[in-house]
């Protein structure tokens, strides 16, 4: 009941690609909208190279939303995970 049908990434996105946020989705978050852990959520992308200071927020019934801040702009290139 209320899976995660979607994730929306917002911010600083230049360099992340939908197959890196599906890639940390499917190992580390567990349960649904009302039972996701938007602390370990957070630091599941936070632990991406370049990553820094994301934000977690569960959003509707089937929506996380991520806002993703580069730890420097530019420093990294797609092919950097």
């Amino acid at each position: 009941m209320f899976p995660l049908r979607r994730i929306r990434v917002i911010g600083d996105v230049a360099h992340v690609t939908n197959e890196q946020v599906a890639a940390v989705t499917a190992r580390e978050l567990r349960g649904n909208f009302f039972t996701v852990d938007l602390a370990q959520a957070r630091e599941a992308f936070e632990n991406c190279p370049g990553a820094h200071g994301q934000r977690a927020q569960a959003m509707a019934r089937d929506r996380l939303e991520v806002r993703w801040k580069s730890t420097t702009a530019g420093a990294l290139g797609p092919t950097a995970w």
